[in-house]
């Protein structure tokens, strides 16, 4: 028996409770373990490394799950269930973690970011037969990149969101939409060409709160993904951004958009 197991356990419970990825604070991971972690968990991210010859590493290996960023300063951990991997423990693992969400430059502001959400296969018209032809995209998609957006993001928060639609391109979560069935991963069905997308994000002015902007003229792009998507549709809409965004400022500056990038993002731009 390891003095990590609860930590194990925790994070075999989640999958029951809708959790796939999660994040969780130092102080957290202690109230789960009964105790305090090393110095060492505090001041280097090697000790959370995907190692299974650490005995803190095998307990979430061995409960499906792996590191795939963790934040020193933040002292946050953000955890990623693997289907792949067996609660045996038998599976292989990348001896890996990120950090790349704490290079967010001081003095961003909300008008520098714009967040960039996945439609969502799961429409409103499979729930509700009876809805009008047309529903706002926000109301329309019901998966949970959009659940997330209507959640996380209410209006008058200030940020600016708009959501990739594999048939529509880039739309405002207000855009009036039908049903559908098209979807970037598969290529027979229609998708929105990268050519009207750049066009999209390089030549059109929408309305962000009382200004007109082009969606080139933003400096940071975080893509929010689905946490139920298939790995392929997660890459496919991260993939059409960036190549979207492939002739502006804001190239270097197109993220994906987890739980540790937005509470960075919370504590960093909007205090």
């Amino acid at each position: 028996m390891s003095r990590y197991d609860p930590i194990k356990h925790y994070l075999i419970d989640q999958p029951a409770r809708g959790q796939h990825e999660i994040s969780l604070s130092f102080n957290k991971v202690e109230a789960i373990l009964g105790f305090s972690l090393c110095d060492s968990a505090y001041k280097h991210p090697a000790w959370w490394a995907n190692d299974r010859t650490h005995s803190q590493a095998k307990a979430w290996l061995d409960a499906g799950w792996r590191v795939v960023q963790v934040g020193i300063k933040s002292q946050m951990v953000h955890f990623e269930m693997q289907s792949s991997v067996s609660k045996a423990g038998n599976g292989k693992h990348h001896n890996s973690y990120m950090r790349g969400s704490e290079n967010i430059e001081k003095g961003v502001t909300k008008e520098d970011i714009l967040i960039v959400v996945s439609c969502t296969e799961r429409k409103i018209w499979k729930e509700d037969p009876s809805r009008p032809v047309y529903v706002p995209a926000i109301d329309a998609y019901r998966g949970t990149s959009v659940t997330w957006l209507r959640n996380k993001v209410p209006e008058g928060r200030g940020f600016h969101c708009v959501i990739l639609s594999a048939k529509y391109g880039f739309i405002e979560p207000e855009h009036p939409i039908a049903y559908y069935n098209v979807t970037f991963s598969k290529p027979n069905t229609g998708p929105i060409s990268d050519i009207s997308l750049k066009n999209q994000v390089c030549c059109q002015r929408r309305r962000f709160g009382t200004q007109k902007r082009r969606l080139c003229d933003f400096k940071y792009i975080f893509v929010k993904t689905g946490n139920r998507d298939k790995g392929r549709n997660k890459a496919s809409y991260l993939k059409k951004v960036k190549t979207a965004f492939a002739d502006t400022d804001a190239r270097d500056n197109v993220r994906k958009l987890d739980n540790n990038l937005w509470h960075l993002i919370l504590r960093t731009v909007d205090p």
